[in-house]
């Protein structure tokens, strides 16, 4: 699963990436060390047009009573996205591209030490993430404004991945970004597939980045970890 992002880059450079206009009065400070239930940027169609805004990291179902549900709608499989109660809705009216930075996965491997690892492009260009958007309304203050929020799609890993995890993130190519927001959906479900092999990066990082308190850019450098403790930088 996908449960840690880096989201530095102003949100200027993804609206002018994505071609959307920029929900005004939008200020979100550099992150390296992003967990769920906090603000990623999602991008989506909306009546006036391609829309880059803030959207909680949390699925809630329109049709849920609570908020309890966005602690665990972090990640929805490609392979049951269509049929899962949680995300059927959204996957028929809620496509939306998530912009990120690049996102971390621990490697567990029992023959190494145990060590998240940074992801990225190997082009260095921003990573769009196929994500669902709901709009939640407290069905017990309906005079309140909606909360949005949304959930990133995940795959069987490519080759870049697998040797770390058993799961990657569903990433767009720039030139599919039309087909996954205005496509019917069958249509557009072809694309909720791993990147092709070669399209991604990583390298050790330090374990700190496990604690949500941490942040700063050194999380994303690289780091040796021996015996579980960070060492000599690479």
């Amino acid at each position: 699963m996908c449960g840690r992002v880096a989201l530095y880059s102003p949100p200027e450079r993804f609206a002018r990436y994505l071609g959307a206009a920029l929900e005004a009065e939008v200020s979100v400070p550099a992150r390296w060390n992003v967990p769920p239930q906090s603000p990623l940027f999602i991008a989506h169609d909306v009546p006036e047009g391609r829309l880059l805004e803030p959207a909680t990291w949390g699925l809630i179902p329109a049709w849920s009573p609570t908020t309890q549900l966005r602690s665990t709608l972090i990640n929805a499989r490609s392979e049951t996205v269509r049929e899962k109660p949680s995300f059927r809705d959204a996957y028929r009216s809620g496509p939306c591209v998530i912009p990120l930075d690049g996102y971390f996965e621990w490697d567990r491997h029992p023959d190494r030490p145990v060590q998240p690892h940074y992801f990225t492009r190997i082009d260095g260009e921003p990573l769009l993430v196929a994500g669902l958007t709901t709009m939640w309304r407290d069905p017990e203050q309906p005079d309140r404004p909606p909360l949005t929020t949304c959930v990133i799609v995940t795959s069987e890993p490519n080759d870049d991945v697998a040797s770390i995890h058993d799961r990657m993130p569903v990433v767009l190519e720039r030139g599919d970004v039309d087909e996954w927001l205005t496509a019917l959906p069958d249509a557009r479900y072809h694309l909720l597939r791993p990147a092709p092999v070669g399209t991604l990066q990583h390298v050790g990082v330090d374990p700190a980045v496990g604690s949500v308190t941490a942040t700063g850019p050194h999380l994303i450098e690289p780091v040796t970890v021996v015996d579980n403790r960070p060492a000599t930088l690479f």
